[in-house]
């Protein structure tokens, strides 16, 4: 009896665990020399969810102050953009960033959009146009 009920716990574990790898959230950096060196990607909610706004918290490191400059975010399913976004990053940041360790924050608040499997790309980019910033990512809604 006791080994059946660690069996039935060890499927429910296994079941999350693969549940939580098909609905979620992966990035990663995109090639380039980036003023910003991101070195963590989170989003909240996770798993994101319909008609609900998603936050991006992005860490890293700062190589040279960040006085300016516009950041963009588009999310696309199939090919397909199905939402995209600018702001300037000292509307949601605050400027200047000093150089070494921070945290950028960006919300974005996508219409109600059909589950699927998205991907997108966060790029920041300097007033003189040099890139900040640049990360991928894949999520499931």
């Amino acid at each position: 009896m006791r080994n059946l009920i660690y069996l039935s716990i060890l499927v429910v574990l296994l079941i999350n665990t693969v549940s939580s790898e098909i609905q979620g959230f992966s990035w990663s950096n995109c090639q380039g020399n980036l003023i910003f060196e991101t070195t963590n990607v989170q989003i909240s909610p996770n798993p994101p969810q319909s008609g609900r706004d998603i936050q991006f918290t992005v860490s890293g490191k700062v190589k040279s102050t960040i006085t300016g400059g516009t950041s963009s975010i588009v999310i696309k399913l199939g090919g397909s953009t199905a939402y995209s976004d600018s702001k300037s990053v000292c509307s949601v940041n605050s400027c200047p960033i000093s150089v070494g360790p921070t945290t950028l924050v960006y919300k974005v608040s996508p219409p109600s959009i059909y589950p699927g499997h998205y991907t997108g790309q966060f790029i920041s980019k300097g007033t003189d146009g040099s890139q900040i910033a640049c990360v991928n990512f894949v999520m499931d809604i």
